[in-house]
């Protein structure tokens, strides 16, 4: 019986928890998996190749897909000015575009961001009207034009993503940290602002079906629905039996996603529910504090 070669993929940003929980998968399916990596190492699968980011030019494989998860994230720690616009630009749009050069034949699957729509309460879709409010949104926005000239493709824009081992400067970590130190969770507002919150696996999973799909499209990782500051709030509040306080204003508009194309393209479903989401990133902050 003739041996079927297994599906070769490149994860580019192998150190993210996003990678890591994409490579996982990748090899449940049987596939085989090489990462690229820039600095950091402490999320990194063991018992596969790892390139660092400046030995790209030197890889001689010829993958199947390549998954671009790398990308430079501003927050509040960041510094509006010409050091921020150059690293967008490093990461956001001219390592994509070496991507796409070194590797004319491969899928492109491409992480981009809901950013690109910009700040409006509109429901959005995958093929709304993108005007970005801020350097970061441009430059996922520059990122899929670049990936969208590739032969072979999937952009896949991402809502707000959670799960063990994201980083700290958000709001769900923010509630999180505060009610299991300060017994309370500060809301701006009343607490309407709506966010669609993702779990990382279902993020992974998303990927994954667009990678296996053969059109070239813009796909949607979120999740069934929105909820509001103040839901969120309330999940943790039940788990943890903090207090939850209001204060000042929030004028950030609310965000709503459709993602029925998504869906009806991959046979996309997000598996994991927002509460069990929830408790299982406050039982492991609890175990690490």
């Amino acid at each position: 019986m003739e041996s079927v070669t297994p599906i070769r993929n490149l994860v580019v940003g192998a150190n993210s928890i996003l990678a890591r929980q994409l490579i996982d998968l990748l090899l449940s399916k049987g596939q085989q998996v090489s990462g690229v990596f820039h600095q950091h190492r402490n999320n990194l699968v063991e018992g596969i190749d790892h390139y660092r980011s400046d030995q790209l030019d030197g890889i001689k494989t010829i993958f199947d897909k390549v998954f671009i998860i790398s990308a430079f994230i501003p927050d509040r720690t960041h510094v509006k000015g010409a050091a921020l616009s150059q690293s967008l630009f490093d990461v956001n749009v001219s390592l994509i575009n070496s991507v796409c050069e070194k590797f004319p034949l491969a899928r492109i699957i491409y992480t981009s961001s809901v950013s690109v729509y910009g700040a409006n309460a509109c429901v959005k879709d995958e093929h709304s009207d993108c005007n970005p409010a801020t350097e970061y949104g441009v430059s996922k926005l520059w990122g899929e034009k670049i990936v969208g000239s590739h032969d072979h493709y999937a952009i896949v824009r991402i809502s707000s993503m959670y799960g063990i081992g994201m980083k700290e400067t958000t709001f769900i970590p923010f509630a999180i940290n505060s009610a299991l130190k300060k017994n309370a969770i500060d809301l701006l507002g009343d607490g309407s602002r709506a966010q669609n919150y993702i779990q990382v696996r279902d993020v992974a999973k998303c990927l994954y079906l667009a990678s296996e799909t053969k059109e070239n499209e813009i796909f949607l990782a979120t999740a069934m629905g929105s909820v509001t500051n103040l839901q969120l709030a309330s999940t943790i509040q039940e788990i943890t039996g903090c207090s939850i306080n209001f204060k000042g204003e929030d004028a950030t508009p609310s965000s709503y996603y459709n993602n029925e194309r998504t869906r009806f393209l991959t046979g996309f479903l997000p598996d994991i529910g927002l509460i069990s989401g929830i408790k299982e990133l406050i039982e492991w902050k609890r175990k690490m504090s």
